[in-house]
């Protein structure tokens, strides 16, 4: 079971992201950068990223092929994702 506190989401789950020791350090950090344009992006930062698919907007922002596999497995299991 993961750790929570009680806060808004996805604030909620920082206890359970880094005790789990499932990502690297640097994995955090690049995945808690990647989260603020959709946290505070606005209608117009959303409708912007309609253009493209969930795995280019993963690599525009950083993300290694690596975090992206491992956070795909962590959300949808079963899924493959493409990683060529």
């Amino acid at each position: 079971m993961f750790r929570t506190w009680k806060l808004p989401s996805p604030f909620h789950l920082i206890p359970a992201i880094t005790s789990n020791h499932y990502f690297t350090l640097t994995e955090m950090i690049t995945f808690t950068k990647m989260l603020m344009p959709i946290l505070f992006g606005g209608q117009k930062y959303y409708a912007e990223q309609d253009k493209m698919t969930y795995e280019e907007w993963h690599q525009r922002q950083g993300v290694s092929k690596r975090l992206l596999k491992k956070n795909v497995r962590a959300d949808v299991a079963g899924t493959e994702v493409s990683t060529t």
